[in-house]
């Protein structure tokens, strides 16, 4: 398994809450799987965070798609994606 982290900024105040998806799961054992990015990341002072995902032999050579998105202060929600090959 290797980690990486994906930095992202937003316009928001500290402690808002970003919520993190991706298009691949893990099979850890038969039947039970995980995500490959944490669910959730909080933002700093200055609206940027850092969150954390793992992959594993299998991802070797796909592309995944890693999904952010928040509520600003105003309730718009946001969401944006980033895709990430394994070599």
């Amino acid at each position: 398994m290797t980690y990486k982290q994906i930095y992202a900024e937003t316009n928001c105040d500290l402690h808002t809450k970003i919520s993190w998806d991706s298009n691949y799961l893990y099979e850890i054992y038969p039947g039970q799987y995980t995500n490959l990015i944490n669910p959730a990341s909080m933002v700093g002072e200055d609206g940027s965070t850092t969150i954390v995902f793992g992959v594993w032999t299998p991802h070797i050579n796909k592309v995944i798609t890693f999904y952010g998105g928040y509520t600003d202060d105003c309730g718009y929600h946001h969401t944006d994606s980033i895709r990430v090959k394994v070599n």
